[in-house]
């Protein structure tokens, strides 16, 4: 069925003219023009891309590069433009309107200086050793191994080992923003240097000499964060390898208000050698089992004030070419800091065995590493404890070992860098250091093999450098 209109006509053509005014539109669609130029009264040159705004409407346009401008479409009657440019003290010209009618107006604007907060810019010198690096944020292997470090790869994802100029991971401290993180596994199966993620970090200084805080006897490896953003930010990654290898990275990052949460999911399996064998074939495992990574972690700054907490967590990283593989590995960390000074504690709890392998004989060890640190600009002070199990079972027999007998180090040291000329620049670092085994029951074994051997022991480490430098050029 059909229902007619109930509206009068007479109805619509009478509010047409209402409806012409909302709009703006002139009776009979006689519209106004104004076009001219906006240039600086102190130098007469054009403005280019001015901001003119008819004020109280949506009416308006960006000027062209040589400060000429046309608005169409303008209802007649009195009319204010604002006219604004970035240095400039903004300008409202009234004018009037005529329909049809084309405008000319050309202004001038006062330069008026804009206040903008100061910007303190400053710089340091690096020592002769060491140098920093933005980090790309797919994981950047390369950075390593163009700057005279290398990454051994020991088996499936994640099982990289750090070297430089002949010392091992073990003679290499790794740092992120001054925050300790060595290994629990007496095998350097849990490297922080290939798990951090990407999206967190900035920069990575790598240093070769000892004098900096943190400094092993090989040097430093020091991963700086990168500071969360105020406003809304998301950013993500996602890399695989395929054929040989079949692995999925997936990272993603959250900021704002000076905050930042991230998260990482990886799953993977061992690769294949060019003639197609599996790691069951090569290297004696029951099955191709796969390996997972998940990392979740919330970092932010309020004022002077810096605060974190991040959970990391492994199972079933294969090392074929060790004896076991890493079945689980659980890291935390929490660190609070103040001005430049800072509180972390961070904890490892880690398993290897060989029971993915064939064979008759078990062997597991279970190792934890607690590390408690204080450090700033000039000084740094951590207490760490390291503990680790061995049992070896076949069907006759079981052998325990400590093979961590509940290690203890405190340490303390300061740093200092000054410049007796404007060419020389001098470094150096002295601390105390005392370790001592918890498992008192373990130094007669010790002494089996070394008569010498004692419970406790204090050293005093230091380091010196010393740089020249000269202008070159003019």
């Amino acid at each position: 069925m059909c229902r007619k209109s109930r509206t009068p006509m007479g109805s619509i053509l009478g509010a047409m003219p209402a409806l012409a005014l909302l709009t703006g539109a002139a009776p009979g669609g006689q519209l106004a023009i104004v076009e001219g130029r906006i240039t600086s009264a102190e130098s007469g040159e054009p403005l280019p891309y001015a901001s003119i705004q008819r004020v109280g409407t949506r009416h308006g346009t960006i000027g062209r590069d040589d400060g000429t401008f046309r608005i169409e479409g303008l209802a007649p009657g009195p009319a204010r433009l604002r006219v604004t440019y970035i240095g400039y003290a903004p300008r409202i010209e009234e004018i009037e309107l005529a329909a049809g009618s084309t405008v000319r107006l050309d202004l001038s604007l006062e330069v008026e200086p804009i206040p903008l907060p100061s910007i303190e810019v400053t710089s340091w010198r690096l020592d002769p050793g060491a140098r920093e690096v933005v980090l790309d944020k797919a994981y950047p292997a390369q950075v390593f191994t163009t700057h005279g470090y290398s990454l051994i790869r020991k088996g499936s994802l994640f099982t990289s080992d750090l070297y430089v100029d002949g010392l091992k991971r073990g003679d290499v401290s790794v740092t992120i923003d001054g925050e300790r993180y060595p290994n629990a596994c007496p095998n350097r199966m849990d490297p922080p240097t290939t798990r951090v993620n990407p999206l967190e970090m900035e920069t990575v200084e790598l240093h070769k000499s000892a004098s900096a805080p943190g400094c092993g006897l090989g040097g430093l490896v020091s991963f700086h964060r990168e500071l969360p953003a105020s406003d809304w930010r998301t950013r993500g990654s996602v890399s695989g390898t395929g054929l040989g290898s079949e692995d999925l990275d997936v990272a993603v990052a959250v900021d704002r208000l000076s905050y930042r949460a991230t998260g990482r999911f990886v799953r993977g399996g061992p690769y294949e050698d060019a003639e197609g064998r599996t790691f069951a074939e090569l290297y004696g495992y029951r099955e191709n089992t796969r390996h997972r990574l998940g990392e979740v972690s919330v970092y932010g700054e309020r004022g002077e004030w810096e605060h974190g907490i991040g959970l990391s967590v492994s199972d079933d990283i294969l090392f074929p070419y060790l004896r076991m593989d890493e079945r689980r590995n659980e890291l935390w960390n929490v660190h609070f800091g103040v001005r430049g000074h800072k509180l972390y504690v961070n904890h490892t709890y880690h398993v290897m065995d060989n029971a993915l392998r064939a064979g008759p004989m078990l062997m597991e060890t279970v190792a934890r590493n607690l590390t408690v640190g204080a450090t700033g600009g000039f000084y740094e002070v951590y207490y760490r404890n390291w503990d680790a199990d061995n049992r070896f079972v076949t069907p006759v027999m079981r052998i325990d070992n400590h093979l961590m007998p509940d290690l203890h180090r405190a340490s303390a040291a300061l740093s200092h860098r000054w410049r007796p000329a404007s060419s020389l620049e001098l470094g150096g670092l002295v601390g105390l250091e005392r370790q001592w085994l918890g498992d008192q029951g373990r130094l007669a074994f010790h002494r089996q093999y070394h008569s010498a051997a004692e419970d406790a022991v204090v050293f005093v480490p230091f380091g010196l450098t010393a740089s020249w430098s000269r202008r070159m050029g003019p």
